[in-house]
């Protein structure tokens, strides 16, 4: 038995089996993600242990380790879905003066929850932001304010009047990060878990593998299950390491073969038209590179 609750044309909860799912469709003629929903008090009590919240007190960190716990203290009340909590960013400026250190960033702060030994992504955001943290005698920082711009039609306005003037606003363009930021933060959710990689990754590759049957193409396989490929960009340095532990075997010559190539070399920032990466099967790319 199955009941269902339209929310929107984007969104739609079902109860089946007395179980609570959302499903959400992406995009145009997109396909659905779907996340299982269990009550607040029944989910599992995080395998991180909680990141301090750092006042105004001055402590004494690297920059990057302060900057991290910043986002999850900024974010980690607001969603809490996930058992794994992961946080990245790209430092885009910083201005210092003699009291106080700011730093216009982009943040990732993504929650994962870990089903049957796989990564599913719970919730999260990402965007720009504003770091001021103020400067101890003893070399260290204090927290001064986190500060994200406003939602809405406020967006822009509030970005330029907080940003340095004449800041360049193509940084503000979240998708120049987002594919880097979400294969740090899985990095970080794997090492939280301790999942076996290696066991999704080659699921992921049949399936993408699987159809169209009709087609010699790779790239159209590739098409027919984006969503599976996409995973496996975000899963980075592991699905390399997974392939090239194939092609170092040998014999990667048929439609697995194309398809690891192509998905390594994207992970790699290949240029894909470049001439002198061209090849006719998946392990003479890899036996050249």
């Amino acid at each position: 038995n199955r009941t269902m609750w339209i929310l929107s044309e984007e969104y739609r909860v079902y109860l089946m089996n007395q179980e609570v799912w959302l499903m959400r469709l992406a995009g145009k003629n997109g396909v659905w993600s779907i996340y299982k929903l269990k009550p607040y008090d029944a989910l599992v009590e995080p395998t991180n242990s909680p990141l301090p919240e750092y006042n105004s007190t001055v402590f004494d960190e690297p920059i990057e380790k302060v900057i991290s716990h910043k986002i999850y203290n900024a974010n980690h009340d607001t969603f809490s879905l996930g058992e794994l909590a992961t946080q990245a960013f790209t430092i885009l400026e910083t201005e210092e003066s003699k009291g106080e250190l700011v730093l216009y960033i982009v943040a990732m702060y993504l929650e994962f929850n870990n089903v049957d030994g796989q990564l599913v992504e719970a919730s999260g955001s990402h965007g720009p932001a504003v770091i001021t943290l103020e400067k101890g005698d003893n070399g260290g920082y204090g927290f001064v304010e986190y500060w994200t711009p406003e939602d809405g039609a406020g967006y822009l306005n509030s970005l330029r009047d907080k940003f340095p003037q004449g800041f360049d606003e193509e940084l503000w363009n979240t998708q120049k990060y987002a594919m880097v930021h979400t294969q740090a933060c899985y990095e970080s959710a794997i090492k939280q878990s301790g999942v076996d990689t290696n066991v999704h990754i080659k699921e992921l590759i049949d399936i993408v593998s699987s159809s169209p049957s009709y087609s010699s193409d790779f790239m159209a396989y590739i098409k027919e299950h984006n969503s599976e490929y996409l995973e496996l960009l975000k899963y980075g340095s592991y699905t390399l390491d997974y392939c090239f532990g194939l092609f170092k075997e040998g014999g990667q010559t048929g439609l697995h073969g194309h398809i690891m190539a192509w998905t390594c070399r994207e992970i790699l920032g290949n240029d894909m038209d470049e001439e002198h990466f061209s090849y006719t099967t998946g392990q003479e790319w890899y036996d050249n590179y």
